[in-house]
């Protein structure tokens, strides 16, 4: 297909102008190429996706995280040599930051927490938004049918693929509600707190957010930054090769 044509559907399918975000969201680094019949999606744009989606054959990269964040950087160092990478491989870089977060069908939260759910037995929970940030929702929490031990749910987010990193500041053993926003969300736990959630998943934390949730009693769940974020760019890159007969390859590669 015509890449002016998937930027134009991305653009519109993400609604990424509805969003105030730090990313420049949209289409972050050219390619003469016109026709796109191969993508790859990564979480993150670094020298190392770029080559395996080159090594892949893909025109294009989608990713999570991409190279222009609140402010015009120099092409110097690393940045230029980034920049170089998509350059020499003729790839497209195209990012969606908070507008995969937040997307009701391929998001990060709404994946991870549909897969979650399913995990650990249930399934058609009815998911409720989470969190507004900028008159945007964007995480997602389920209320869950049955209770559900702490012990079976810790096992279900290392079975789906997140780091173990329980803070069970409530000591409850056993939990009914999960609210979830991945990525570094930790600050936000209160808003969990304040909903009633029995816990909250993100990403990663600092110590003083960690301290305050404990002293609150409101226990989190660190999955990992990288790992809560890899669910939005895959679910994304399996729609479009769904909808366009496109090819798709994800690229699960966290450092080189």
């Amino acid at each position: 297909m015509k890449k002016s044509e998937l930027v134009s559907y991305l653009d519109t399918y993400l609604d990424i102008r509805a969003f105030d975000d730090d990313s420049r969201n949209g289409i972050q680094i050219e390619n003469i190429s016109d026709e796109i019949t191969h993508i790859a999606t990564a979480t993150d744009a670094s020298t190392f996706t770029v080559e395996l989606a080159r090594a892949a054959g893909a025109h294009m990269l989608i990713v999570h995280h991409g190279v222009y964040w609140g402010r015009e950087q120099p092409l110097t160092g690393t940045h230029y040599a980034l920049a170089r990478a998509f350059l020499d491989g003729d790839l497209a870089l195209y990012a969606c930051h908070l507008p995969l977060d937040a997307h009701p069908d391929i998001g990060n939260n709404v994946v991870l927490m549909r897969t979650l759910c399913e995990v650990l037995g249930f399934s058609g929970v009815v998911l409720e938004p989470f969190w507004e940030y900028h008159g945007q929702m964007i995480g997602f929490a389920a209320r869950l049918p049955a209770p559900v031990s702490m012990a079976n749910f810790q096992g279900a987010c290392q079975k789906i693929g997140l780091t173990d990193e329980l803070y069970n500041f409530s000591w409850k053993t056993h939990i009914a509600s999960i609210a979830c926003m991945t990525g570094g969300a930790a600050r936000i736990f209160s808003e969990a707190y304040d909903s009633n959630y029995d816990i909250f998943i993100t990403g990663e934390g600092v110590h003083h957010e960690r301290l305050a949730a404990a002293e609150l009693g409101q226990s989190m769940f660190l999955g990992g930054h990288y790992e809560t974020e890899t669910f939005g760019v895959r679910a994304l890159g399996d729609h479009l090769a769904w909808k366009f007969g496109i090819q798709h390859t994800f690229i699960d590669k966290k450092y080189r």
